[in-house]
This record gives C-alpha cells, sequence and structure tokens, in this order.
C-alpha cells in the first residue's frame, strides 16, 4: 500500500506541472516589523490603568481603624504611555519545495521572535491627581483624600512626577502551511519568482511591565535629602498568553540566480490572531520607603482574563541558499 502510494505522488505532481519534477530545500534568515497595533489596543489599555488609572477605579480601604476611599487619576506631560506600534521580527525560515518549469509547490515552517525586546517605553512626567468629598484634595483629611494627608499630592490636589515606564517582551511565533510559486520574469541577469503561502501561526508570548514615578514633598528633585521626604508611586503588570493562534497568508517576491545558490526575498504576511491573555500586576504607593496604599491590577480595572482578536500585519527581508 505504501509502495503504491509513493508512486502516485510523482505522477500526481508531473500532471499538475506538466515537466520533470525536483525538490530542493531552502534556509534563510530574515528580519521584518510587525504592525501589532491592534493587539496592543488591549496591551495599551492595561498599561494606562495600571500607571494612570483610566479606568477611574477608586483607592478604598481601612487603615487603622480608619476607612478611607478617594479617587486619582495621573496624566502624562511628555507623551502617550503606551506600546510601541511596531515590534520587531527575526526569522529563521525552512522551505522544501517541488518544481517543474515556471511552477513550484512546497511547505514552509518559520520560527520567529525569538529575542527578547521593549515594547514599550516612556520616561518624562506624570500629573497625579486626587479627587474625594474634600475637593481640592488637601491638608490632612484622611478619609476623604489619603493620597493628600500621606503627602502624594500637594496642597492643589496635584503633584508632578518623575517617572519611568518600561514593559519587556518575549514571544515565540511557529508557523507553518502550504506555497505555490511561479516565475514571473527575469531581472539582473536572475529570475524573480513570485510566492504565495498559507499556514497556521501559533505564537507565545509574555510582556512585563513595570513603573515608578517619583517625587519630593519639598518639591525639589529626587533624589530626596531624607527618606521620609520620598514619595513614589510603581507598580508591576505580569501578561501572558494562554493561547494564541490563527491563520497566516503571505505573499512573497524572490530573486534568485539560475548557477547560484543564494537568493533574497522580501514577504509580506497576515496574521488573524485569536487570543486569551492572562495579567496580574500591583500599583503601590510608598511613603518614606513604606507601603501606604496599593491597589490590584484587578481593582484598578484590568481583567484577569482577557479574550482578543487581532489582525498582525508584516513586512520582511530574508536572505538565504538553497542545500
Amino acid at each position: 500500500m505504501r509502495s503504491a502510494l509513493s508512486r502516485s505522488l510523482p505522477i500526481l505532481f508531473a500532471a499538475v506541472f506538466a515537466a520533470p519534477l525536483f525538490a530542493r530545500t531552502g534556509i534563510s534568515l530574515g528580519h521584518g516589523l510587525q504592525l501589532n497595533s491592534m493587539l496592543n489596543s488591549t496591551l495599551k489599555g492595561n498599561l494606562q490603568k495600571l500607571v494612570l488609572n483610566q479606568a477611574n477605579q477608586p483607592l478604598t480601604g481601612q487603615s487603622v481603624g480608619t476607612d478611607y476611599n478617594s479617587n486619582w487619576s495621573g496624566s502624562a506631560s511628555d507623551g502617550d504611555v503606551a506600546p510601541y506600534a511596531l515590534v520587531s521580527l527575526p526569522e529563521v525560515r525552512i522551505t522544501s519545495s517541488w518544481f517543474a518549469g515556471k511552477n513550484t509547490l512546497g511547505f514552509f515552517t518559520a520560527l520567529t521572535g525569538i529575542v527578547p525586546q521593549t515594547s514599550a517605553y516612556y520616561l518624562g512626567g506624570m500629573q497625579l491627581k486626587e479627587t474625594g468629598a474634600a475637593s481640592p484634595c488637601s491638608g490632612v483629611n484622611y478619609a476623604s483624600c489619603p493620597l493628600a494627608a500621606m503627602g502624594f499630592v500637594g496642597s492643589g490636589g496635584t503633584a508632578i512626577y518623575d517617572t519611568e515606564v518600561r514593559t519587556n517582551l518575549r514571544s515565540f511565533n511557529i508557523s507553518g502551511g502550504f506555497t505555490f510559486a511561479t516565475k514571473a520574469g527575469n531581472m539582473w541577469s536572475g529570475d524573480i519568482v513570485l510566492q504565495a503561502e498559507f499556514g497556521l501561526n501559533i505564537q507565545q508570548f509574555s510582556a512585563t511591565t513595570q513603573f515608578a514615578a517619583t517625587r519630593c514633598t519639598t518639591g525639589v528633585s529626587a533624589p530626596c535629602s531624607q527618606q521620609s521626604q520620598s514619595r513614589v508611586v510603581q507598580g508591576e503588570l505580569k501578561t501572558q498568553s494562554h493561547y494564541a493562534f490563527g491563520p497566516q497568508i503571505g505573499f512573497n517576491a524572490r530573486y534568485e540566480r539560475p548557477q547560484s545558490a543564494w537568493f533574497f526575498e522580501l514577504g509580506l504576511s497576515a496574521v488573524v490572531l485569536f487570543s486569551r491573555i492572562e495579567s496580574v500586576g500591583y500599583t503601590n504607593f510608598v511613603a518614606g520607603g513604606t507601603v501606604a496604599f496599593t491597589q490590584t491590577s484587578t481593582a484598578l480595572g484590568i481583567d484577569a482574563v482577557q479574550n482578543n482578536t487581532a489582525v498582525l500585519p508584516a513586512v520582511l527581508l530574508r536572505a538565504g541558499f538553497y542545500l
């Protein structure tokens, strides 16, 4: 049975291509950029809830028998606290193909991502504002304005903090599928080959955001002359994919010379990614080295589990050789 199948496959391919059948394997290294902004719409929302409390979640709790409840928000004064729209995309790719004449039918598999990278960075000022039952929040009114009572904001209910935010991304993307190519013409003593591909993309990614915003109650720049004058808003958010996969389509334009094993390729692709991400984190208010208030990421309006659908287009340049 196996012998009959092995004899019938070359006959089938030959009938399709109507020419003698040959096989070859290619290996290439590539680098490109992926437009990640649609996936980042979720990550951006989480980032701004963590750092700026854009979900307007109240700060509530109890300290030494006193209940407190207030509202706070942050605003960036030197740009947007958001992930980069583009993600760097290094790639290792292997192709196996059967060709006859102008046409080629084959398979591909690729590993992209691999290298950790910074996917969001902000360095600048942030205005922290508190509003409560007593407005503006000033003086010692711990129940309604705990941040003002602890010196996190000034007499007008606001304060400016020196702020740094960074998100580190790790991703591993495996894709594989089918290719069909045809010779389109000649240029520079070589062949121009156009190739279409369809496959499946499976991803595993994680993003860790850390931030720190600092000020001195005296109004001078940090570091403060005394630790008791230090006020810090800091936090961390860890996000990772529970699953992430989807179909991938692509189009490649390849230049190769008949007497050379080397080739160069420009590739365009798009992944429709269906993912579920899980997030956990916190934002702390630290006065004089001691945590005075804290909010978990859930309390800040960040869902612990989020389902997401995104379209991720990419462009890559590749250089490779045939074995």
